[in-house]
C-alpha cells in the first residue's frame, strides 16, 4: 500500500461491505481517498455514498463517455466519479513524477472546490497546477 493510490466509488450496493473495511482503515491510509458522484449542480447524487468517509466528490451524473465504435453518449454512475479523481492524479504525475501517493491525495484535498453540504469537489485543472507548483525533491 506504500506505493499505490487507489480511488474507490461509493457505490451503494458495496457500501456496507467495502466501507464497513475501509471505515476503521481510510484515515490511516494515506494513499486511499473514497470518492462520491454529483450531478452537474455539484449536488450529491441521490445514489452515491454520504458520510465522513467519502472525502472528494467527482461528477457521476451526465457524463459524456465514448462508447465501442466510438459512439459518444451520457451517462451516470458511481463509476465514473472515481474514474476522473484517478485521471486527475495521472494528471498530476505526470507534471511532477516525484509525487507520492499522500501528496497526491494532499493536493486533490487542497484544491476541491467547495459544494453545497460542504462536500469536496474535484478541480482537477487546479490539482494538476498545485502538482506543478509542489516542490520536486532533489
Amino acid at each position: 500500500f506504500d506505493s499505490m493510490w487507489r480511488a474507490f466509488p461509493a457505490r451503494p450496493e458495496v457500501k456496507q461491505n467495502l466501507l464497513a473495511y475501509l471505515r476503521e482503515r481510510v484515515q490511516q491510509r494515506t494513499n486511499l481517498i473514497v470518492v462520491g458522484g454529483t450531478g452537474s449542480s455539484g449536488r450529491a447524487t441521490s445514489f452515491t455514498s454520504y458520510g465522513r468517509h467519502v472525502r472528494l466528490y467527482a461528477r457521476a451524473e451526465g457524463v459524456t463517455v465514448r462508447a465501442p465504435g466510438g459512439m459518444v453518449m451520457k451517462a451516470s454512475g458511481t463509476s465514473f466519479a472515481s474514474p476522473l479523481v484517478a485521471r486527475a492524479a495521472a494528471q498530476m504525475l505526470a507534471a511532477n513524477p516525484a509525487l507520492k501517493p499522500a501528496a497526491l491525495v494532499q493536493g486533490l484535498l487542497q484544491t476541491a472546490t467547495p459544494g453545497e453540504g460542504g462536500l469536496q469537489l474535484l478541480h482537477a485543472g487546479d490539482a494538476v497546477r498545485w502538482s506543478q507548483q509542489t516542490a520536486r525533491p532533489k
